[in-house]
């Protein structure tokens, strides 16, 4: 109730200073300089100064809603800054995945060592549809496979049938020691994957797109760290330098050939807060057919 009363007195000192103080609630559209496509009526222009005057009062609202919305989000404890979620395991029953998921369907996994830095997942018989796609930044590259992975399982596959949407959705990052971006006039094979709910992995419709492949990886060890907000590359490699810091401090082998890093994403582009996203190190030197992710066969 009180989280009501809180939002509504904003909202109420919003709707008070459009009226009394700005009074752009007197200014009817008959008073704009085109009464009609490209005929300026003399008698209604509004002067320079009369806009110049609006458009001061106007930066004034939107300095007052930007103050309102940070005190609203200090207020619910809600940081401007998102941080991601900690369950970073499923219940003990099996049958609900963690927050951070969203009521999606996601890999199942144990958590077998946490440090201050990272954690260690164990997961089972995991099923990706991948496609490798070349660009030279990691960015753009995950847009086009998104984009074509979006398109297989909305219908765009030998059976026309819609497959449920599912997290994370996985973009491979070659680590690097230095954690430079990509040269921009070096290309690089990026691979974009969406995970597969066993029922669909278990017999999945052929994509129409035959550089979607699937990949199989029955049990896998990965390393991940957490962090919230969006994931512009310049971030995530700044935190990938750090991640793979840590995990040589701990003698873990990191180099293009003994791994590869995978930018996991869980969260839609307008959701603005609570954003969940994972770096995870998957090491080659286990049995799972993880290698795939990291090395699709270009069609």
């Amino acid at each position: 109730m009180m989280t009501f009363v809180y939002i509504g007195s904003h909202l109420y000192v919003i709707q008070l200073f459009f009226r009394n103080r700005i009074g752009l609630a007197d200014i009817s559209f008959q008073q704009l300089p085109f009464k009609e496509p490209c005929v300026a009526a003399s008698q209604d222009i509004i002067t320079s100064a009369a806009v110049e005057s609006i458009m001061e009062r106007s930066s004034k609202v939107l300095s007052l809603v930007l103050l309102l919305t940070l005190s609203s989000a200090q207020a619910f404890r809600i940081p401007f800054w998102s941080t991601p979620s900690t369950d970073n395991e499923w219940t003990q029953s099996g049958l609900q995945s963690p927050r951070f998921c969203n009521g999606l369907s996601c890999p199942k996994f144990k958590i077998s060592e946490i440090t201050s830095e990272y954690v260690v997942r164990q997961y089972a018989n995991m099923t990706f549809a991948g496609i490798v796609v070349e660009d030279r930044l990691p960015e753009p590259a995950e847009t086009k496979g998104f984009k074509a992975l979006f398109g297989y399982i909305s219908g765009k596959n030998d059976e026309g049938i819609k497959i449920p949407m599912t997290v994370p959705v996985l973009t491979s990052y070659l680590p690097k020691e230095d954690g430079p971006p990509p040269k921009p006039e070096s290309p690089k094979n990026f691979t974009v994957s969406f995970y597969l709910q066993p029922k669909i992995a278990a017999d999945p419709p052929k994509p129409l797109n035959p550089k979607i492949k699937f990949i199989n990886a029955p049990d896998s060890k990965v390393y991940v760290t957490t962090f919230g907000g969006y994931a512009p590359t310049p971030k995530v490699l700044h935190i990938a330098k750090h991640f793979i810091e840590a995990l040589k401090e701990d003698d873990v082998e990191v180099s293009p050939d003994s791994g590869m890093l995978f930018l996991a994403v869980y969260d839609a582009p307008f959701k603005f807060f609570g954003r969940h996203n994972e770096l995870w190190y998957i090491p080659k030197d286990q049995d799972a057919d993880v290698s795939g992710l990291m090395s699709m066969p270009r069609a």
